[in-house]
């Protein structure tokens, strides 16, 4: 392998693999590099939204539908939310799809595996067990030492183009970003998994399962379906809203089922297939700077996760497509600076920040729960959900359907 490429992604989770993909679907040559093998676990909800289908249809059709038939998919067909014990809403939206789900879900440790595994071997040189223990930038370019973990050997690597994919503790981040690491507890949250087996179902449509934690609002409680009868099971909620209410949501997970008549039913034949394991997630409702000389943040390490919901992985997805005209554009002019860079940011900007602030906002009315009541009151009308399911089934279908943004 040269000593120098135009581009380096560091990270090959599934914004890492995507980008990755996307550069050898335009014949982009390029470095991707973990420190991990795979496949691998990565703690997570497990919830895959309607931007990775869309992602995956544009990367190619074959791929997209590989994954939608997988056998460790589960597809998705609606939601639930149970606000309180006098307000539940149900979206069943299996009345009006076809051919597609709305939502899928599948574990991280498969997900990954699969894209990692398409990775092209014409384009991509793929370093796994490859650890980047440094970096730094001076003249115009970034300089890296690489730690190969397989024979504990270093070697030096420089790049026009550095993208970090490479999560909360991105180094990417580490050595680039003005901030570093630094993060801020009110737009940051925890969260804890575990895999279940056997829990009781509600539905037969295999909802995401939203419950709301009674006096730890800006909580929320998840049960997941996978196949082979499994469920990913979590709570998570903001840091600083943990951390002021001294919420160990660890042992808080049991508590919350202990506590809930119709989940200890439901969970009294469930067996855990683990102990609660953590995480972090930095929300996209106060992140900026995604890009500066020779560099450029996608997923956790540029914090794209929503605010409200915590869905990370389908908003980076597609937020890695966003980029892709920006690098054939800096490959052109031979220009990796920010003044180029920043359109990527300005793209980003333009398609979510709004829509990033709202949810925002919606999460931090869960202070003044009776308000956030009234906000899903309506939909307990009958007339009122069908309409709204069908218009967002709609939204759904046009959306993975629509014609591909990035130029073949």
């Amino acid at each position: 392998m040269n000593n120098h490429t135009k581009i380096v992604i560091v990270g090959a989770g599934p914004v890492g693999a995507t980008l990755s993909l996307l550069l050898s679907k335009h014949k982009i040559a390029h470095v991707i590099i973990d420190k991990s093998d795979f496949p691998r676990d990565k703690i997570c909800g497990d919830g895959f939204t309607p931007e990775v289908a869309r992602v995956l249809r544009e990367i190619s059709e074959e791929l997209y539908l590989e994954f939608i038939n997988a056998p460790w998919v589960q597809p998705s067909n609606g939601s639930y939310l149970h606000i309180t014990d006098s307000l539940k809403i149900t979206f069943d939206y299996s009345k009006y799809i076809h051919n597609f789900s709305p939502y899928y879900v599948a574990k991280r440790i498969d997900f990954d595996n699969f894209l990692v595994k398409k990775l092209s071997s014409e384009y991509a040189t793929v370093l796994l067990k490859h650890e980047l223990v440094h970096l730094e930038r001076k003249n115009d370019k970034v300089y890296l030492k690489v730690n190969n973990l397989n024979n504990n050997e270093s070697f030096d690597l420089t790049c026009d183009l550095i993208i970090g994919a490479d999560g909360v503790r991105s180094i990417v981040r580490k050595f680039l970003h003005p901030k570093g690491l630094k993060n801020d507890k009110d737009h940051y949250a925890g969260a804890v998994r575990c895999y279940f087996k056997n829990v009781e179902k509600k539905f037969d449509f295999d909802p995401l399962e939203l419950y709301s934690v009674p006096n730890f609002n800006s909580a929320y409680f998840w049960i997941f379906h996978l196949p082979n009868n499994e469920c990913n099971v979590g709570i998570g909620g903001v840091s600083s809203d943990l951390a002021k209410n001294k919420l160990n949501i660890r042992s808080y997970l049991f508590q919350f089922i202990e506590e809930s008549p119709e989940l200890k039913k439901r969970f009294q034949n469930a067996t855990a297939l683990e102990s609660p394991v953590g995480w972090g997630i930095p929300f996209n409702s106060n992140a900026v700077d995604y890009v500066g000389d020779n560099y450029m943040l996608i997923g956790d390490s540029g914090s794209m996760a929503e605010p409200l919901t915590g869905k990370g992985i389908g908003v980076s997805m597609f937020v890695a497509l966003q980029a892709i005209p920006v690098i054939q554009k800096a490959l052109i002019q031979n220009d990796f600076s920010e003044k180029t860079l920043i359109e990527f940011e300005q793209v980003v900007e333009k398609k979510f920040r709004k829509e990033w602030i709202f949810l925002y906002k919606i999460q931090r009315l869960v202070k003044y729960f009776f308000l956030f009541k009234l906000l899903f009151y309506p939909f307990k009308n009958k007339f009122v959900n069908r309409i709204m399911s069908k218009k967002y089934i709609k939204k759904v279908n046009a959306f993975i359907d629509k014609p591909h943004l990035v130029h073949r």
